[in-house]
């Protein structure tokens, strides 16, 4: 008599793979987002001067876009977990995570922008200007300062979210199966 053994192959996650896959993306999630909201605390401030204001909309919205795609995440692993037996099979939807698969590298190019803005300010700062403004306490060297200082500080913000978008986007690029097209990988 001979036993045949079949093997199963799964097309999805088990209880227990999802909930482990979900506890790491939370946790990259939950690095994630007060770095986003520290930024966002600081880039309003940087969009009511007019020479900032594009690259303080862009930032907005790549912060509010990684926010809601996030919040959609958890939200739809809960409610399919919700109702989950041990021994089904569950398809996690990462789609709401694609748009993450290549943040580092927007993140990256926001931060340029700044980077460039801030060596504008800095270099018109010492030019003309300064010397026409030499009284101390002057509106335009304020100015200059204030701009400078809202540039500096919604830098420092970004530095302080590229490393959670940077691990997130590789764990979705290296472990998100087709989730993240090869252009982008």
């Amino acid at each position: 008599m001979k036993t045949r053994l079949e093997v199963q192959t799964q097309a999805g996650f088990t209880l227990v793979e999802l909930l482990v896959v979900q506890a790491i993306i939370a946790i990259l999630i939950a690095l994630l987002l007060p770095a986003v909201q520290r930024t966002n605390t600081v880039v309003p401030r940087l969009a009511t001067n007019p020479h900032f204001q594009d690259v303080a909309t862009q930032i907005l919205k790549f912060n509010h876009d990684a926010e809601t795609n996030a919040q959609t995440f958890i939200l739809s692993v809960a409610d399919q977990s919700a109702g989950a037996r041990e021994s089904e099979t569950l398809q996690l939807d990462l789609s709401s995570l694609q748009t993450l698969c290549d943040a580092d590298t927007r993140l990256m190019s926001l931060q340029s922008q700044v980077t460039a803005l801030i060596a504008s300010e800095g270099s018109s700062a010492g030019g003309a200007s300064a010397t026409l403004n030499s009284a101390a306490g002057s509106a335009g060297d304020d100015d200059d300062r204030d701009g400078r200082k809202l540039l500096t500080d919604t830098k420092n913000a970004l530095d302080a979210e590229l490393p959670a978008v940077q691990r997130l986007a590789n764990i979705l690029r290296n472990q998100g199966g087709s989730l993240c097209p090869a252009t982008i990988q």
